[in-house]
């Protein structure tokens, strides 16, 4: 009895803290509806899930508007006519990245080519209403986290979908001030929200950091598990690895079903 004691004792002390730890809280299975939710956010802000995917045309465009520096611009007025703008390609990522960032959104690389107009920013935002959104559970202090930082940008702004790491680790383990600053300091163009008391998790199942969810335009859930098959950043080449967020993406974007409903996180 002394030794199965003692076995129980160290797996309380070794097992993760910081996601799916009531046990009252059933987490959610492949196809159910997520609950709305509201979480604080690192900046500062509030995100409501019910509000995330109330994006209009209007509301978009007031944003970009205000963003590029309000005046008179309108959905007609073009980038280069904007004076803090011009034809800057780098900052009109910039502005790109500041209003995509309350929805998730990350631009691709080659996203200033494709914007003539403020309307075209607006458009962007706006026909991102039913994207996929993908929630992580995150943590700078996680090597795995850190070591998908190119790979989840990349991914996310190919596919279009909306992008919300958990910060979930609790305030004794990892300060919020810590995350604003790795955030700063890398330049992560990431609206993190702040799940220090788990809701989301236990409501998703989060076990480790990195563990991404995929809720489909419908709010429910599409896909749970690994971003691909090389957690240790050990394979150059994107074909040579199983790449399950990125197909699933896919096949949501391509109206048909998900192959992989879920698979094991490693982190």
């Amino acid at each position: 009895m002394r030794t199965a004691l003692s076995f129980l004792l160290i797996l309380a002390l070794v097992a993760p803290g910081f996601a799916g730890d009531d046990a009252t809280t059933q987490p959610l299975r492949i196809g159910d509806a997520v609950p709305a939710f509201e979480l604080p956010t690192l900046d500062g802000g509030t995100f409501s899930l019910a509000d995330a995917r109330a994006v209009t045309e209007e509301k978009a465009l007031a944003d970009v508007i205000a963003a590029a520096g309000g005046g008179e611009l309108n959905a007609e007025s073009t980038l280069a006519s904007v004076a803090t703008l011009g034809d800057d390609a780098a900052k009109i990522r910039a502005l790109l990245v500041k209003v995509g960032q309350p929805h998730g959104l990350i631009p691709a690389a080659d996203a200033a080519e494709n914007v003539e107009t403020i309307g075209d920013v607006a458009t962007w935002v706006a026909e991102s209403a039913n994207a996929p959104m993908v929630f992580m559970c995150w943590s700078p202090m996680c090597p795995t986290s850190r070591g998908y930082e190119d790979r989840i940008q990349a991914l996310v702004a190919e596919y279009g979908a909306r992008f919300y790491p958990l910060a979930s680790n609790s305030p004794e383990k990892e300060r919020d001030e810590d995350c604003v600053q790795y955030v700063k300091d890398r330049e992560l163009p990431y609206r993190v929200l702040l799940d220090r008391e788990q809701k989301a998790c236990d409501i998703f199942g989060g076990k480790v950091t990195p563990h991404v969810f995929v809720v489909d335009a419908e709010g429910r859930l599409a896909y749970a598990g690994s971003i691909d098959s090389d957690p240790r950043c050990q394979i150059e080449s994107s074909d040579d690895r199983t790449n399950w967020l990125a197909d699933a993406l896919e096949a949501l974007l391509d109206e048909r079903p998900v192959d992989v409903l879920l698979t094991t996180p490693k982190g």
